[in-house]
């Protein structure tokens, strides 16, 4: 799972974007559209609203943001709830 924001000043969103696309081509097994549940995909998540680097300020919305970044993860690796 790779993030990026649209609205961040520090890293631009071509950045990350660049690096996924680089990342995807680097695989071989790497298909046109893959699922979160594929061990070996690349997901990039970009944050569209207000906010940066490290997701939306306010505590809600941060930890709304951290909550998403650990469910991918949780799945990714098959852990089941």
């Amino acid at each position: 799972l790779v993030t990026g924001a649209v609205h961040d000043p520090r890293v631009l969103v071509h950045e990350p974007a660049k690096w996924v696309a680089a990342l995807r081509h680097s695989d071989p097994e790497h298909g046109d559209r893959p699922s979160v549940t594929d061990r070996g995909s690349v997901v990039f998540r970009v944050e569209t609203g207000e906010g940066s680097h490290g997701g939306q300020a306010g505590r809600y919305a941060a930890l709304s943001y951290d909550a998403e970044a650990v469910a991918w993860a949780l799945t990714a690796l098959g852990v089941q709830g």
